[in-house]
């Protein structure tokens, strides 16, 4: 009797099952979901893992939402297994022809202009402001680069370096009263394009470069260029 009663439960906690799992898939699919540390895109109702410090920078930097969720979530969305990276069959000519005058990067954290299939160190950002402007030119996209594309760039002399924090922002950029700047970003880990910062006192302290490319800070949001121009920098 107890047999013929678990035979006829079995099938509706299966169905059951089923339905919140198929739920589940719908609430998120196609978002990012976190739990803990581990940050996660959901495609076709499987948890794929978002490593890349890169990625997760430019999320940050679009403003994308990542929503929280409880450990039922996770037990219920099986991991996708892992894509092994494909090498680029990209060749040099191409990539000089498809970056000559371009601006890119590779880490985030430098960025070079390309001449003549040569990447060229840009050493800081009031240095790639000023080369903008020298091109008449106010903003440009920095493109992110494999690892096949960025060597295929041969490494060229570097950008004579401008000194910081002496380039003008454009004239449409104004200063806001510093506590309004400082609001939500005090004692947080905030960027500016390729920049980090933590914000102290209400002050931008910059994080050295060898510090970011670790990728272990947990960058909060983007300031806007009234709250970079608004918080004053820290001097060492």
């Amino acid at each position: 009797m107890l047999r013929l009663l678990l035979l006829a439960i079995c099938p509706l906690v299966a169905a059951m099952t089923q339905k919140v799992a198929k739920d589940m898939c719908r609430k998120y699919e196609g978002a990012y979901i976190s739990y803990y540390e581990h940050v996660f895109l959901v495609k076709g109702c499987q948890r794929h893992t978002v490593a890349s410090q890169q990625e997760l920078y430019n999320l940050t930097r679009r403003g994308v939402v990542v929503q929280e969720v409880e450990a039922a979530v996770i037990r219920g969305m099986p991991l996708a297994p892992e894509n092994k990276p494909q090498v680029a069959k990209t060749t040099s000519p191409q990539v000089c022809r498809a970056l000559q005058g371009q601006y890119v990067t590779r880490s985030f954290v430098d960025i070079y202009y390309v001449d003549s299939c040569r990447k060229r160190l840009l050493p800081n950002w009031e240095t790639y402001q000023q080369h903008l402007r020298n091109r008449g030119k106010l903003y440009a996209d920095i493109l992110s680069l494999n690892r096949t594309e960025f060597l295929a760039l041969k490494m060229g002399k570097a950008i004579p370096p401008v000194a910081r924090e002496s380039v003008p922002l454009s004239a449409e950029v104004d200063v806001i009263p510093i506590d309004e700047a400082c609001k939500g970003v005090e004692g947080k880990y905030v960027s500016y394009y390729t920049r980090i910062y933590r914000i102290k006192d209400c002050h931008r302290h910059e994080i050295e470069a060898e510090i970011v490319r670790q990728g272990k800070l947990n960058i909060a949001r983007e300031l806007t260029s009234e709250q970079w121009l608004s918080l004053p920098l820290a001097r060492p």
